[in-house]
């Protein structure tokens, strides 16, 4: 069983309090793939295949979109960034990339067995939960 871990920080054997969603811990058999930021986790979805996924929701992924970068080019022109700004990606964005794949790739490439959140986090932990339930 090939299963992909989302954290910053934490490895899979770190994780030993119960996991939302379950009152169970991981099962002993998933060889896991760790991926610490929002592309790594887009990345590996792409390139890899993988049954079980356990999400951290703060994964301190911060990007910077510069002022003037194109954000979308209209039928009535094109539009930049006016600032500076910095986004946060979290595993919640991660999680409504994997329901992307899944609906995009159904019974072809991208399969979920199991999914897992292991974030300490409450709010980003149901969040996480409500978008892969």
């Amino acid at each position: 069983i090939k299963g992909l871990f989302l954290d910053d920080e934490r490895n899979p054997e770190d994780v030993n309090w119960e996991l939302l969603g379950t009152s169970r811990k991981y099962p002993d058999n998933i060889e896991w793939i760790i991926v610490r930021t929002r592309s790594a986790f887009q990345e590996a979805c792409e390139t890899g295949e993988y049954t079980h996924y356990s999400f951290d929701h703060d994964i301190q992924d911060f990007r910077t979109i510069k002022k003037g970068t194109v954000i979308a080019d209209t039928s009535f022109g094109t539009i930049y960034q006016e600032e500076d700004e910095v986004v946060e990606h979290t595993g919640y964005h991660c999680a409504k990339d994997l329901k992307d794949y899944l609906e995009m790739w159904f019974d072809d490439k991208v399969k979920m067995e199991a999914f897992y959140v292991h974030s300490k986090n409450p709010i980003g932990s149901q969040n996480i939960y409500d978008v892969l339930k």
